[in-house]
């Protein structure tokens, strides 16, 4: 992970006010319940989905909690899945069969209705609708300080619209970034981006996405929003030393 991203995530931290929101993760209000993003269930979309795949959306299992916090540590993923909480897809075949043993045979779909649901798991940098990351954070700064697990989710919607999980979860809005830091398999705060471009070089094909607004929500009481006496706004000091 790029540490820059990093940091002007934890910069903002400080400026946010603490406390939940109607829908958690940036979820959107459904009526009496939020629709939640990939990976996320439960009222307020505050719970963690354990196993399962992004196809089964709010029925997906729950992980169990910690102190209040929800702990994915005892939750394996699925063959074909992987990243922090399972939601990103590894293979073409675990892509096809979670989204089948929640819609159905692909073939059958596409004799009865004429589309083609045959799915294919892009693991490549550039996004078509939306596309899950999940990475480590690995800073020297930030492991003298926090020497666990920190690894960062990141969803990415080029345009929701023509995404399979367009029904199933709440992808944000075209393009847009959603992502969310965890330490301990446990969820520290949450991000989003808006109103975001992405750019392919033509030659090498990296991929690069700019975005204009960011914001991001601490949960109150996780590790580096309450429970250490380390505060966010040192770390970033230490981080320009």
């Amino acid at each position: 992970m790029a540490p820059a991203l990093f940091w002007a995530l934890l910069g903002l931290l400080p400026a946010v006010i603490l406390g939940q929101t109607t829908c958690s993760n940036y979820g959107s209000a459904n009526g009496t319940q939020c629709a939640c993003p990939p990976g996320f269930a439960g009222s307020t979309c505050a719970e963690a989905a354990c196993g399962g795949t992004i196809f089964q959306g709010l029925s997906r299992p729950l992980a169990s909690t910690t102190n209040g916090f929800s702990n994915i540590t005892t939750c394996p993923c699925q063959d074909g899945w992987g990243g922090v909480g399972c939601n990103t897809c590894q293979t073409n075949q675990a892509c096809q069969s979670g989204y089948n043993s929640v819609f159905g045979d692909a073939a059958s779909t596409a004799a009865a209705t004429g589309v083609d649901a045959t799915l294919q798991c892009n693991t490549a940098a550039r996004v078509y609708a939306s596309g899950e990351m999940s990475c480590q954070v690995i800073n020297p700064t930030l492991q003298a300080l926090y020497p666990g697990r920190t690894a960062l989710n990141i969803l990415r919607t080029l345009d929701p619209s023509l995404s399979t999980l367009r029904n199933i979860s709440d992808l944000g809005d075209k393009g847009s970034i959603r992502a969310q830091l965890w330490y301990n398999d446990v969820e520290t705060f949450y991000c989003q981006a808006s109103d975001c471009t992405q750019t392919e070089d033509s030659e090498s094909g990296a991929v690069s996405w700019q975005c204009n607004n960011l914001s991001c929500t601490c949960i109150p009481g996780s590790t580096f929003c309450g429970a250490s006496p380390v505060r966010p706004s040192n770390l970033l000091s230490l981080a320009l030393f």
